[in-house]
């Protein structure tokens, strides 16, 4: 059974941190799950911190609750460093982030809401998928 690497876009993290009851809460509640890996650098990790704290962006979480999300991710993820740059392939730098761990990482598929900023991947061979695709993929969806 293949396990897929996977590239989590820093708008799932926020999705799943807003709500518990929608398809990016899911899928982080499957961490470690044995069909799919999410990978992460430490540019990535940053990025998904520095947005998750600007004010109003997380209502309801406190920034020790914050912490422990990410801390979570950090724990179950694939570490990946990167040794090159592809940047710039798009015209966000978080999305460059994004790329460039995929692009190391060896990623099968990023899953984000916004595929038009990601096509890039493509180019690679990774596909874009949002959090319900992921989820029907390794039958986790209802």
């Amino acid at each position: 059974m293949k396990r897929y690497r996977v590239i989590l876009d820093t708008n799932v993290i926020l999705a799943a941190m807003r709500s518990q009851t929608g398809a990016s809460h899911k899928l982080l509640l499957t961490l470690g799950h044995a069909r799919w890996q999410s990978v992460v650098s430490p540019a990535l990790m940053y990025e998904y911190e520095d947005v998750a704290r600007r004010p109003g962006n997380v209502p309801g979480l406190t920034s020790q609750d914050i912490t422990d999300i990410l801390n979570q991710i950090y724990r179950q993820s694939h570490r990946q460093l990167i040794w090159f740059s592809w940047r710039p392939m798009s015209s966000d730098p978080g999305d460059d982030v994004i790329l460039e761990a995929a692009i190391a990482g060896g990623c099968d598929f990023v899953v984000s809401f916004n595929e038009r900023h990601l096509r890039a991947a493509r180019e690679f061979g990774i596909e874009i998928l949002t959090p319900a695709d992921l989820l029907k993929l390794i039958g986790e969806s209802k």
